[in-house]
């Protein structure tokens, strides 16, 4: 397994912080490779799909993955990652905390309480939307020619809308508005 984490910068910090992003990461899973089933006390995570097909399961659901799928994966809730086909599968993952998140983590878990304003497909979907919207961005900002400074600016403010955006999804779905 290939596993690279990305290092925030000032105009897009994170890794540590009470709430927000907690870290971005790459991943790539050769054929017959996987992660062990495990989960986050108090972060939901979101993979993106890049390329190559895999197996996550999430929960009690085993879903085949292809290119462009995301997947949300809420708090304390067991998943894993496979590869059994002959081709790579290269995944990034972005875990986020709301600042309630962590609070929460340490209390019995009070799922059923929770009033949803989304559904679970609908974030998928919205955050899937994000993902293409951001791709295409990043393919305008490599065409315009800018010097490497000025992409960098222009990344930062992409990915900076995008998180607040998956923040925005995230409180939507979990109900805290």
């Amino acid at each position: 397994m290939e596993l690279r984490y990305f290092n925030g910068n000032p105009a897009f910090p994170f890794e540590g912080k009470e709430g927000g992003v907690q870290s971005v990461w790459e991943m790539k899973l050769a054929t017959g490779e996987a992660v062990a089933p495990h989960s986050h006390m108090s972060d939901l995570e979101v993979y993106v799909v890049i390329d190559g097909m895999g197996e996550m399961q999430v929960g009690e659901e085993k879903n085949t993955v292809l290119a462009g799928d995301v997947v949300l994966i809420p708090a304390n809730v067991e998943h894993s990652a496979s590869n059994p086909s002959d081709a790579p599968l290269h995944v990034v993952g972005v875990l986020w905390r709301s600042a309630d998140l962590a609070m929460r983590a340490t209390e019995s878990n009070k799922e059923e309480n929770v009033m949803r304003t989304i559904s679970a497909s609908a974030a998928l979907d919205q955050i899937k939307d994000l993902a293409s919207f951001a791709g295409q961005l990043g393919q305008q900002i490599d065409a315009a020619g800018v010097g490497a400074e000025e992409r960098k600016e222009r990344m930062a403010f992409v990915e900076d809308a995008i998180m607040k955006s998956i923040g925005k999804i995230w409180a939507d779905y979990s109900g805290r508005i």
